[in-house]
Formats: C-alpha cells, structure tokens, sequence
C-alpha cells in the first residue's frame, strides 16, 4: 500500500494493525472526524480522545502530546529508517515497530515511558547504534528487542532492573548482539540478581559496567550540544551552567570542571572514537546527552 492514506469524516473504527505492512507517504485524517486527527500534519492516525498513536507510515513524526504508541501502530512500516519518541509517550504497545527492517542508528526510550509491549521492535535488525532504555521503564515485554543483533551498545537508566516479560517464554534481548550493558552508578549488583543476567549471553547480558552519567535527571535544559556526531570541538549551551562532567561508555571520567556561563567548548579530537556522555548541571537540575565521536 503506498501513496497518502486518507480517512474521511464519518470513520468511527479502525482496528488494531488494519494498515500494518504499509509503505504510505502520508496520512491524512479529515479535520471533521470526531474520532480520529493527524495534527500538525504528523502523517499518522491518533485517537483523539486517548492521545494514542495507533498507525503511522515511513514519513510520521510523533507529536509531543501523544501518550502512547499502539499495538503495531509501525509493524512492518517500509522505509521507516528513524524514530523519535517524544517525553509525553508513557506506553509502547505489542508489536508497535515489529518487523520495521529499514530503522537504523540510535534507539532511545524515553524516561517518560513505563512500559514496553510484548515484540515491540521484534526484528529491527537495521538498528545499528545505542540503544538507551530510560529512567521509568517497569516492565518489557517478551521479545520486545528479540532478533536486534546490530546494536553497538546498550544502556539503562532504571536504577530499578526493569521486569521482564514471561508470558511467551521471555527472550526480551534473544539474539540481540551486545552482551554488555552499561547502568546507572551502584546498581550492578541489582541487575546481576535479575532475569537481565544470562551467564551464556544467550537471552540477557553477561557484563555489566557503571555510567555514573545516568542518574536522575531533569530533561530540557541544554539547549544544544553540536556538532554530534563530531571528530574535534563540541559546543555545549545551558542556561546556567556550574559543572560539566563527561564518562566514556563504561562509566569512566574522562573530564570534569566547575564553570560559570551559558556556553562552553570541550576537545574530543584525542579520545576513541565511541559513545560518550555530557552531563552537565545547571542551577535548575541535571541532563545527561549522549554524543558520538568518529
């Protein structure tokens, strides 16, 4: 199915995955349907009265008051090669971007999520960059990240080890290729007692190191960081700015300074190249970004 899907006015159901597979440019909702919208011309279908996203096509952007992802509102999509998940999304359905082979790059869950759905990125076996599990996520479900071999690395932000889903036999990371994973400071322990750990690497990780970058955070408050990814000079701006920290991807300080401004430079031209992170507090509470040196 290609083109621009269009939904007239007087449609008051659509089920789940009724437009799976599909390789729309476009979706279009009639500005007269009472059920659904597409607003902010998003490409995608949204349930209007529950904020959920239930069918998007290869050209959706998210908008940021939607609260859920459905179930396999992605599946299948054709050409669908990024993703970005705003922090008003507190759910990813069953099978939401299951068999999405075009997605690529970075995957980063939100801290705004809670929970991830059974097989939601089954077979995104394109994804080839870091894949970050946010702060509040309670419980995946199983096969969620199954067959995601590509990943170069993986972190999570849950101090908590998220539960993981045994409904089908569990397999979240089954054949998901990196078999360490990075945490937040003190909490190796708690995810070596987990079902995260495997000692085999067969369904979970068998290493696990610290990032004392991810703690608890404020979201929002660097304005940018630029270049990304960068070979040099990396410009950080935040609105008050006192201390600037920066971790390699096992946690280890490769700089840390007090500052006073808005704006600030750091050199990465003498590190490997890698996933590093900028954690930067400011007088109004802490963000942590990721930046990727080549």
């Amino acid at each position: 199915m290609t083109g621009v899907l269009n939904i007239p006015s007087n449609v008051e159901s659509i089920g789940g995955n009724t437009f799976g597979y599909d390789a729309f440019s476009g979706i279009v909702v009639d500005p007269e349907n009472s059920v659904y919208d597409s607003r902010e011309n998003c490409n995608a279908i949204i349930t209007t009265s529950t904020n959920e996203l239930i069918t998007g096509c290869k050209n959706s952007v998210i908008p940021d008051d939607v609260t859920a992802i459905g179930y396999c509102a992605f599946r299948g999509v054709t050409g669908l090669t990024s993703i970005d998940i705003p922090n008003s999304v507190t759910s990813i359905g069953e099978n939401a971007f299951a068999f999405c082979y075009d997605l690529t790059g970075d995957l980063t869950i939100p801290n705004s999520v809670t929970t991830i759905g059974a097989s939601a990125f089954f077979d995104c076996q394109a994804f080839d960059g870091t894949l970050t599990i946010g702060e509040n996520v309670s419980y995946i479900g199983d096969y969620a990240f199954r067959n995601c071999p590509n990943f170069t690395h993986a972190v999570s932000l849950a101090t908590t080890p998220p539960q993981l889903g045994v409904e089908f036999g569990g397999m979240v990371f089954n054949n998901f290729g990196v078999l360490t994973l990075t945490v937040p400071c003190g909490c190796i322990e708690a995810y070596q007692s987990s079902a995260w750990y495997d000692p085999y690497g067969m369904v979970g990780f068998y290493e696990f190191i610290e990032d004392c970058g991810a703690a608890s955070e404020v979201g929002n408050l660097i304005s940018a960081v630029y270049p990304n990814p960068t070979n040099g000079i990396v410009k950080i701006e935040a609105e008050d700015i006192q201390n600037i920290s920066i971790f390699n991807a096992f946690g280890q300080v490769v700089f840390e300074t007090t500052f006073n401004g808005d704006a600030c430079e750091y050199d990465f031209s003498s590190h490997k190249a890698g996933v590093y992170f900028i954690k930067v507090e400011t007088g109004n509470g802490v963000e942590t970004q990721q930046v990727t040196v080549l």
